[in-house]
């Protein structure tokens, strides 16, 4: 179809134009035959160098899309000497559109817009367009680049930069993905565009010296035409330098012409200096200061640089820390924290140069304090992750020299973490935002009551080797070599079977591990939030030796969480509720915190920053590769195939293991197999003279025998495979399906109802297998759901404990939300009630 018949004036023409706009598609037909018929949407043609609407110009009527011709946009801004500037001159051609950054902002015109050569146009009225946003808020996201903007607001050199202007360019934003080892320009290439590092890291080099390189990571800038730290560029030319990325990495880019226009009023947009930024806050703080210039200028590309234009929690107190912060000088921070019983400690402004979880880069250890960025504040980041990274890239002594220094330090100013295997080490078990707060093993006295047997025994056979020592003396040595090979074994397994029970306490629940190496594991676990009663009981001698049982009451459940020969008991008692006051006092902070994101999230103020150079690994698991042989066969026994991860799935279904089918259809079909072979011995026998009566025979041996054991192997098949334990996001199910519809229990409770979680292994086939019970008390009407000999019981209570946890979240969040849908009510009484104060 033509312009012309488009054009022609028919409202069917103007409705299929409205279907080609990419901020109305998907919209119904009808929203867009309202447009027209309503007369919010209509063609026009105009002449050249008609001015459709001018720079200030108020109020905004209407928004226009190009079907044919070109439109110039220009803005003008005053510089720092006073003179009018032009910032934004762009032609719009067919396709693009125009004057909605007056709509989005409610301001008026931003710009002037002039015909350059005769165009036709659809006009929409602000009145359809706002209607439309209203009932289709998704399509703000269509209209303008929101995301890209909230983006830009945070790299460094845009810091200052007028919110208008950088519509403008984050509309101009064209992203480029590299993967590793790739060229974004060479010395060769006219120089054309400013690359920013939305995430990732660039070496740039010249060809003439390509062991000398400059390592650039998150948020810097790079493509200036020359040199860095020589002039401003020359018009034409080339670029002396390549620019290698080392990483996957995503880049912002903007052509030099969008940029020098802006430069005319900011000219840190085309200086190159902004580029070594990063290696200067790192040598301004006297953590870095002693390292090597080259070292240096090296971990500057293993850092990401942020600019936070508004308020914004950086750190939250108890989150588990991954990254060192380092503040800028100038720039400041708010400190804040809740003491051991849940009050707010008053807040403490802090000025950079600082830095703050330096110890991260040692261990994941839990924050202490809430930081929270300063408007206009200039912020470096260190992820763990890279600054191992970055260490790979050493040489060994230079390495060697680097961990050192950085280990002393922190060890230095972070008495409390004495080495890295301090108990802030992580557990495989613990979830993202999870740390270890106590770990406990019983008192002593314990480890006498495991050694008692070889105690016992040692005496025994040291009284027996004396004995026979003066009746046959050559059998002296060969009863001691006895006695130990005896004595030492029982020893060395109570010893461990000491070792590995465990009373911990997280800053999330509490956790009672009780093993026996490759004979049983019994693991309960309660959350925080369940605990309802921590009783502590001593007797005589524990009041003597100092231990005591410790007893851990959740709501729900008749049984509770017991642990004996515990020292200090009353202090773990401390612990437990010093831990519950502040997973109370962290669920409201981030209540608070959810508000502020949901506002920032409808006033379009949301920052978000890539946490780390190196993008994120793929967690997805590879199957049994990989693994050791004894694993592999386990998980083959068990049936396990690589699969997306569990949390990528709405309904996860486990059943029995299949060892259990194995047992359960051994016998039927040992018998099955017996019969058959009887068959086949008969069928070959010699004597065998009339071969149809024996397989008349045999059809009836088939008939009265095999079909009903081949049924009960069916059947016993059909029940296991019934039986199922379902876990969704917001209930988990127990299903005892008998074949044939004969009889189904289910029993389900919904996740905020489960009040603790038991992993039960026993038995050495369990253990080598890695099958056992799990079972969960919840505060419903069923009470005790079991799951029997499933397959990985200890991943599989870790995921309902995760999506117990999430569900939590999601619980908080809905609770944030409604009462946020009061403040507007609020806000807008409050102005009321302002407004029409007399002072």
């Amino acid at each position: 179809m033509t312009i012309q018949s488009l054009m022609s004036g028919s409202t069917q023409n103007i409705v299929e134009i409205l279907r080609q706009i990419p901020f109305l598609q998907g919209l119904p037909d009808e929203e867009l035959e309202s447009l027209v018929e309503h007369k919010h949407a209509q063609s026009i043609q105009k002449s050249t160098a008609t001015v459709l609407f001018q720079q200030d110009e108020q109020p905004p009527s209407a928004i226009y899309y190009l079907v044919q011709g070109s439109v110039a946009l220009t803005r003008t801004a005053q510089d720092d000497q006073g003179r009018t500037v032009r910032v934004v001159n762009k032609q719009v051609g067919p396709g693009g559109w125009f004057g909605h950054l007056a709509l989005l902002y409610n301001v008026p015109y931003t710009s002037q817009a002039t015909v350059s050569e005769p165009s036709t146009l659809i006009q929409l009225d602000m009145a359809g367009i706002k209607r439309l946003l209203f009932r289709y808020p998704e399509m703000r996201g269509q209209l303008f680049p929101q995301d890209v903007l909230n983006r830009l607001r945070t790299f460094p050199i845009f810091a200052g930069v007028d919110l208008i202007l950088l519509s403008y360019l984050a509309q101009a934003v064209e992203i480029v993905k590299l993967g590793a080892r790739e060229t974004a320009y060479h010395d060769e290439i006219t120089p054309d565009r400013l690359y920013l590092i939305h995430q990732g890291q660039m070496q740039l080099y010249e060809a003439r010296s390509a062991h000398d390189r400059m390592w650039l990571g998150t948020g810097c800038p790079f493509g200036f035409p020359s040199v860095v730290g020589s002039n401003a560029p020359q018009p034409g030319e080339g670029r002396k330098h390549w620019a290698e990325s080392t990483t996957p990495t995503t880049l912002y880019t903007l052509s030099w012409k969008d940029v020098n226009d802006a430069a005319l009023v900011y000219p840190q947009l085309t200086s190159p200096a902004s580029q070594i930024e990063a290696q200067k806050i790192l040598k301004s703080i006297d953590f870095f200061a002693d390292l090597d210039e080259n070292v240096c200028e090296r971990l500057a590309g293993f850092c990401s640089y942020h600019y936070i234009p508004q308020h914004h929690l950086v750190m939250l107190q108890g989150d588990i820390s991954d990254s060192m912060w380092i503040l800028r000088e100038g720039s400041q921070a708010t400190l804040s924290a809740l003491n051991s019983r849940g009050e707010t400690v008053p807040s403490t402004s802090v000025t950079g140069p600082n830095y703050f979880s330096e110890e991260c880069l040692l261990m994941q250890a839990p924050v202490g304090t809430n930081v929270e960025a300063e408007p206009h504040s200039f912020w470096l980041q260190l992820h763990w992750s890279d600054y191992q990274r970055f260490l790979d890239t050493l040489d060994n002594s230079a390495k060697r020299l680097v961990r050192d220094e950085i280990q002393r330090k922190i060890v230095m100013r972070t008495p409390a973490l004495k080495s890295p295997k301090s108990d802030y080490s992580r557990e495989s078990w613990l979830g993202s935002r999870e740390h270890v707060v106590e770990k406990r093993r019983r008192h002593w006295l314990a480890l006498l009551r495991k050694l008692t047997l070889a105690i016992l025994l040692l005496f025994v056979m040291t009284g027996i080797t004396l004995a026979l020592r003066g009746v046959i003396p050559q059998f002296g040595g060969i009863l001691l070599i006895i006695s130990a090979l005896i004595v030492f074994p029982v020893a060395i397994w109570g010893a461990v079977d000491y070792a590995n029970d465990f009373f911990i306490v997280t800053n999330e629940r509490v956790i009672q591990q009780e093993k026996v190496v490759f004979i049983s594991e019994y693991r309960r676990v309660a959350p925080l939030e369940q605990i309802e009663n921590i009783d502590v009981l001593r007797t005589f001698w524990g009041s003597l030796f100092g231990y005591g049982v410790l007893s851990v009451a959740t709501a729900g459940s008749s049984t509770p969480i017991t642990f004996d020969f515990v020292a200090a008991p009353e202090a773990l008692k401390d612990r437990i509720n010093e831990q519950s006051r502040l997973r109370r006092a962290r669920r409201r902070a981030e209540s608070r915190q959810e508000i502020q994101d949901s506002l920032e999230k409808r006033l379009g103020l949301t920052i978000h920053l890539p946490n780390r150079v190196t993008a994120e690994e793929d967690g997805k698991n590879g199957g049994g590769k990989g693994l050791p042989w004894w694993r592999q066969i386990r998980q083959m026994l068990a049936g396990k195939k690589p699969a997306k991860r569990l949390e990528e799935q709405e309904r996860i279904v486990w059943r029995k293991h299949p060892i259990i089918l194995i047992v359960q259809i051994f016998v039927p079909v040992l018998i099955l197999l017996a019969i058959l072979a009887g068959i086949v011995i008969a069928l070959n026998a010699e004597f065998v003279t009339d071969i149809n009566r024996i397989r008349n025979s045999i059809d009836v041996v088939l008939g009265l025998f095999a079909l009903p054991i081949i049924a009960w192997i069916v059947w016993v098949s059909v029940d296991w495979h019934n039986d199922t334990y379902e876990l969704t996001r917001n209930r988990i199910v127990d299903v005892e399906k008998k074949p044939l519809f004969f009889a189904e229990q289910r029993r389900e409770a919904q996740l905020e109802q489960i009040q603790d979680i038991e992993v039960d292994i026993r038995g050495p086939i369990q253990v080598f297998l890695d099958f056992g019970h799990v079972r969960v008390r919840t505060a419903a009407k069923e009470g005790l759901l079991t799951f029997d000999y499933v397959p990985s019981p200890h991943h599989v209570a870790e995921e309902i404990r995760r999506r117990l946890e999430e569900r939590k979240r999601q619980e908080e969040r809905r609770k944030t939300k409604q009462q946020m849908e009061h403040l507007p009510d609020w806000f807008e009484m409050y102005n009321r009630l302002e407004g029409g104060h007399q002072p």
